[in-house]
Parts: C-alpha cells; structure tokens; sequence
C-alpha cells in the first residue's frame, strides 16, 4: 500500500477524501478536522494517527473558546456528546457536536 501514496512534495488531492481538501483544524484534544469541496468533514486522532469519522457537512464554524462542527442530525460521532441546536438549514435540522 505505501507504493500507491503520493511521492511529491506537494499533492492538492487527499486519498481519504472524494474532492480536494480545502480546510484544516486542529483542536486543543489533538483532533484533526480536514473538510473538501465537496462538503465532508473527517476526523482524525492526531496521538494515533487513527481516522474517526466521515461525515457529510452543511457548515462549520469555530469559537474563540470551543471549537464546533455542524452535521446533519441523523448524523453522529461515536462517542462524542451530542447537542441539538436549533439552526434550520435547507437540509433540515443541525446537530453541533462539541469535540473538545
């Protein structure tokens, strides 16, 4: 499998994601956030370098304090608590997901 990874300097194109990765965004508990153009976010646990989760977007968006990420509410993290918000979207209701 290592044969098959990138061997430039630079590649606009991640193999974990469909479409080009426009966003990063490390937390304060080592995760790390990357979102396409095509909309996904994924999650990833920095210390382990293991890949959590794969969740279709409809926004995001980061506090000073707290960093937050917002999915479709049918969508869940394993693991991670979950607060409903009240924000109506075109797509339905968001779920904001606090990660810290």
């Amino acid at each position: 499998h290592l044969d098959s990874l990138p061997c430039a300097d630079y590649y606009e194109r991640s193999y974990m994601h469909r479409d080009v990765v426009t966003h990063c965004l490390v937390t304060k508990t080592d995760f790390l956030i990357t979102g396409s153009a095509d909309g996904h976010i994924k999650f990833w646990k920095i210390l382990t370098v293991e890949y959590v989760k794969m969740q279709a977007t409809l926004s995001s968006y980061q506090q000073q304090q707290q960093q937050l990420s917002a999915s479709s509410k049918e969508q869940q993290i394993n693991g991670a608590k979950g607060i409903s918000g009240d924000v109506q979207t075109s797509g339905g209701p968001l779920e904001f997901v606090n990660i810290i």
